[in-house]
């Protein structure tokens, strides 16, 4: 299975070592998460030109076993 998401914002999220560390964070765990549980992630820059404003998508997939889990 595959999921996308898209958003207006440009900047493409980052993997960070530490995404675990502060509990009481509001943000930076969703990219995290998906290395952890998904079996390929990814993201591409949409341009203005393409859509009119601009923005990211972000994309994750889920093999034959997520419906085991």
């Amino acid at each position: 299975m595959r999921v996308s998401v898209c958003d207006t914002n440009p900047q493409l999220p980052a993997l960070t070592t530490d995404w675990a560390g502060d509990a009481d964070a509001e943000q930076g765990r969703g990219i995290g998460l998906l290395d952890v549980i998904a079996d390929s992630w990814g993201g591409c820059a949409i341009g203005d030109e393409l859509f009119g404003i601009g923005g990211k998508t972000v994309w994750f997939e889920l093999g034959e076993g997520w419906r085991d889990a």
